[in-house]
Protein backbone atom coordinates (compact mmCIF):
# COMPACT_ATOMS: atom_id res chain seq x y z
CA UNK A 1 0.00 0.00 0.00
CA UNK A 2 1.61 3.24 -1.19
CA UNK A 3 -1.03 5.55 0.31
CA UNK A 4 1.42 6.69 3.02
CA UNK A 5 4.52 6.89 0.80
CA UNK A 6 6.61 10.07 0.81
CA UNK A 7 6.72 9.61 -2.97
CA UNK A 8 2.99 10.25 -3.47
CA UNK A 9 1.60 11.49 -6.80
CA UNK A 10 1.02 15.00 -5.43
CA UNK A 11 4.63 15.33 -4.33
CA UNK A 12 6.08 15.85 -0.87
CA UNK A 13 7.84 18.81 0.68
CA UNK A 14 9.61 19.33 3.98
CA UNK A 15 9.86 22.55 6.01
CA UNK A 16 11.98 22.88 9.16
CA UNK A 17 11.18 25.75 11.53
CA UNK A 18 13.43 27.38 14.14
CA UNK A 19 11.23 26.51 17.15
CA UNK A 20 8.86 23.75 18.20
CA UNK A 21 5.20 23.74 17.15
CA UNK A 22 2.97 25.05 19.96
CA UNK A 23 0.22 22.59 18.84
CA UNK A 24 -2.34 25.45 18.87
CA UNK A 25 -1.63 28.16 16.32
CA UNK A 26 -2.41 27.58 12.61
CA UNK A 27 -0.84 27.20 10.14
CA UNK A 28 2.74 26.90 11.44
CA UNK A 29 2.22 26.51 15.18
CA UNK A 30 4.02 29.76 16.06
CA UNK A 31 7.23 27.85 15.35
CA UNK A 32 9.36 30.74 14.16
CA UNK A 33 11.29 31.31 10.98
CA UNK A 34 11.73 28.70 8.29
CA UNK A 35 15.34 27.60 8.44
CA UNK A 36 15.30 24.91 5.74
CA UNK A 37 12.94 23.50 3.14
CA UNK A 38 13.04 21.12 0.23
CA UNK A 39 11.19 18.88 -2.16
CA UNK A 40 11.49 15.11 -1.82
CA UNK A 41 11.84 13.37 -5.18
CA UNK A 42 12.50 9.83 -6.29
Amino acid sequence: DDSHSIFSNGGTSLVIHAKADDMKTDPSGNSGDRIACGVITK
